[in-house]
C-alpha cells in the first residue's frame, strides 16, 4: 500500500498475522524503516508486536502500529518504506 502523508501526520498500520502450523506458536515483529539514512523522520508511536505474542493453531489476528512523520522531515524526502519481518 502507498500513503501520502505531510510533516505532522500520523499513520496507522494493521498486520494481519495466522498461524497456519498445527501447534502455538509464540513470535514477534521488527520492522524495518528504508532508506535508512530518512528512518529518524518516522517515528514509531505504537508497536503492540515489539512483545512477544503467541497464536493457537489456526488463529489469525491484527495488530495495529501507529507512525508519525515527524515536522523536520526535509523536503527532499520523498519516499520511506517500512517493512515487517516475522523471524
Amino acid at each position: 500500500a502507498e500513503v501520502v502523508l505531510a510533516p505532522g501526520d500520523q499513520l496507522r498500520v494493521t498486520v494481519r498475522a495466522s498461524n497456519r502450523a498445527g501447534r502455538e506458536v509464540t513470535t514477534r515483529v521488527s520492522h524495518r524503516i528504508e532508506p535508512e539514512a530518512d528512518s529518524r523522520h518516522l517515528a514509531l508511536l505504537l508497536c503492540p508486536l515489539f512483545v512477544p505474542v503467541t497464536l493457537r493453531p489456526g488463529e489469525t489476528r491484527e495488530f495495529s502500529s501507529e507512525y508519525l512523520l515527524l515536522a523536520d522531515v526535509p523536503k527532499g524526502v520523498r519516499a520511506l518504506g517500512v517493512t515487517y519481518v516475522f523471524p
